[in-house]
């Protein structure tokens, strides 16, 4: 009996150390900062990535098409990847972002997203565990992202607060999860007219890149 438990206790501890070795193979790197409300930051391992933007109405004053466009210029350069969008392209390919634009009515007969009355967008992104961040004495998740969708809702906003929206809701497609406690940033969870990304909400996002 005591010759199997010895035996189980050390196929315990080769088991363990196993794990142990395996999750220092799976440390990403240090991260220098952290800004989010969430223990996940996310990223793409692509150079290239194309965003669709798909308009589902004709209201001139629904600035969804120029917002995605602002988006992507913003976060692009922050990040040193090429990000370009393209119009009405509804075959969702991979790796890709694919963004909706209209009513909240509009959106739901999509079957895809359900924004509630306050929501001005949403973002579903699909990755997969890549491994963990270190950050000080603690440790961040780390996922690669290989696809997202989203909706941007039309609501009677002014073209700032569109583009706010946009910047947004790509900013989680990229891997931003969570959100900044700090209500003049983008990544705040209530929209704004502001559509300038602070330097703590690029450090935060464009370190992982």
């Amino acid at each position: 009996m005591k010759k199997i438990l010895s035996l189980l206790i050390a196929m315990v501890l080769t088991f363990s150390s196993i794990e142990a070795k395996a999750s220092v193979l799976n440390t990403l790197g240090t991260l220098s900062y952290w800004y989010s409300d969430d223990v996940t930051i996310g990223r793409w391992n692509s150079s290239f990535i194309k965003v669709y933007k798909n308009k589902l109405n004709t209201n001139n004053s629904f600035a969804f098409l120029d917002g995605v466009t602002y988006a992507c210029d913003s976060w692009g350069y922050v990040l040193g990847k090429s990000i370009s969008s393209g119009i009405n392209n509804f075959y969702i390919d991979n790796p890709s972002i694919v963004y909706y634009g209209g009513t909240r009515a509009e959106i739901i007969a999509q079957g895809q997203f359900y924004p509630y009355q306050s929501d001005n967008g949403l973002t579903q992104p699909y990755d997969y565990y890549e491994g963990d961040w270190t950050y000080g004495s603690t440790y961040k998740a780390g996922v690669l992202i290989y696809h997202a969708e989203g909706c941007i809702v039309d609501n009677g906003r002014t073209t700032a607060e569109y583009k706010n929206t946009c910047t947004h809701e790509l900013g989680h497609s990229l891997g931003w999860y969570g959100h900044s406690l700090n209500s003049l940033d983008i990544m705040y969870p209530l929209g704004s007219s502001i559509i300038t990304l602070t330097s703590n909400e690029k450090n935060h996002l464009s370190q992982v890149y």
